[in-house]
């Protein structure tokens, strides 16, 4: 099978789908500005109560204080 595109996050199990015979491939990464990021989670999880990581307190909260709680206010394993 040969494979033009691959997108996923774990790019360590995806290298097992790779030849290394024909070491052809490429990768490149999109970020997003990790503040951009924060801000959009923050405006996010003030009104989405159907997240599992909802919290009401967020609607009162401001993004200073969001950004000063003990997980930095996101917790992202890929940063």
């Amino acid at each position: 099978v040969e494979i033009e595109a691959l997108v996923t996050p774990f790019i360590y199990d995806a290298n097992e789908l790779f030849d290394p015979s024909e070491p052809r491939g490429r990768l490149f990464s999109f970020f997003r500005h990790p503040i951009d990021r924060a801000v959009s989670l923050f405006s996010y999880l003030q009104y989405a109560d159907w997240e599992p990581s909802y919290n009401p307190a967020y609607k009162d909260m401001t993004i200073e204080e969001f950004a000063e709680m003990e997980l930095g206010g996101e917790n992202n394993w890929m940063t």
